[in-house]
């Protein structure tokens, strides 16, 4: 009787301890990716199963339907930046270049102008200390919504001015952004957030807005400007006021933008610009880990959803940090960033 009784004990506490939850506190499973906030799958003209009448009608369908094209679902391995990679489609109206911190991608349906226009770049080294610094500073580049090269703030601050230029020669788009003016109030936010099959983590949102063609120059700036801010360097400047290897780094910034925007302009002369049309940016976040990530931007013409968007969205889904054999560019960046008509200095 004794050994029946200690039995629901020793049970009990067996259970305890075997039951008993993990130390420490619970982590959530991280959420799968959900792309169709961002793409929706607007371009599926297939009608549901609901709708075939008959069986018949249904193998009739099929049977009509062409066969799929093996070009036309061949893909390539790309690299992006911090050991990431994902696939896009081996086809001849898409293109890709890379330099060391920088990946470009653009999808061309007609000899004109870009439909998609995708940038990648790494992490800078600041980002682990200063994450929405970093993220607002590539934003910036895309969308320059400030002239830091103001005409009425640098033109009294020449050191200032100096440091401005200096620091352009290092962006991503020269100050210049890629031709994308954002509508007012057309943040979505952060509203896409979770890892693809590869466990990347990302982060997407997007805006609405018009693209038009790049600008020849940073923003703020103007031939006129140029030529008034070299005068001002090179005439009735105080002694030390500014040290001579950074006012002769100065002027020769001014001189190239100053040639580059003449050569811009004679070949819009025999390329058209781009007409002003609605259009999308996409902001994005990828990352195997906090250190270990790139920034992306996509752009693309449309207003509810990008051409292409299965593509894009394939791309998202696989983007991965392990080792797999990548594709070489076709073409160099400067070549391909030429033929876009886009400046990437």
């Amino acid at each position: 009787m004794k050994t029946s009784l200690l039995l629901p004990v020793f049970s009990a506490a067996f259970c305890l301890l075997a039951c008993a939850p993990p130390e420490g506190p619970r982590q959530r499973p991280a959420p799968r990716l959900d792309l169709s906030q961002i793409f929706p799958r607007a371009d599926v003209t297939t009608p549901p199963e609901s709708e075939l009448t008959t069986r018949e009608e249904r193998f009739r369908q099929l049977a009509d339907a062409p066969a799929p094209s093996p070009t036309a679902h061949s893909r390539i391995r790309i690299p992006l930046g911090a050991s990431l990679s994902g696939e896009i489609p081996h086809a001849p109206d898409w293109s890709w270049s890379r330099r060391a911190n920088l990946t470009l991608i653009s999808h061309q349906s007609t000899p004109l102008h870009p439909d998609i226009l995708i940038l990648a770049q790494p992490y800078p080294p600041t980002r682990t200390q200063r994450p929405s610094q970093a993220l607002r500073s590539f934003i910036g580049e895309i969308i320059p919504n400030s002239s830091p090269l103001s005409m009425a703030s640098l033109s009294n601050n020449l050191p200032q001015l100096a440091t401005e230029l200096q620091s352009l020669q290092n962006s991503l788009t020269g100050g210049r952004g890629l031709g994308f003016t954002p509508s007012p109030d057309t943040f979505s936010g952060w509203r896409t957030i979770g890892q693809n099959t590869s466990h990347i983590h990302i982060r997407l949102a997007h805006y609405s807005g018009t693209w038009t063609s790049q600008p020849n120059l940073p923003v703020g700036l103007t031939p006129q400007r140029i030529s008034s801010l070299s005068s001002q360097l090179t005439s009735n400047l105080p002694a030390g006021l500014i040290p001579e290897d950074h006012l002769n780094d100065t002027l020769n910034i001014l001189n190239n933008l100053s040639s580059t925007d003449q050569n811009t302009t004679n070949s819009a002369r025999q390329a058209p610009r781009r007409t002003p049309e609605p259009a999308r940016l996409i902001v994005a976040t990828i990352e195997a880990s906090p250190s270990q990530g790139v920034h992306l931007a996509i752009l693309c013409s449309g207003t509810t959803h990008c051409p292409q968007t299965p593509h894009i969205t394939r791309f998202f889904e696989s983007i991965s940090s392990a080792v797999l054999p990548t594709s070489a560019p076709a073409l160099p960046l400067p070549e391909h960033s030429q033929q876009l008509q886009v400046t990437l200095p």
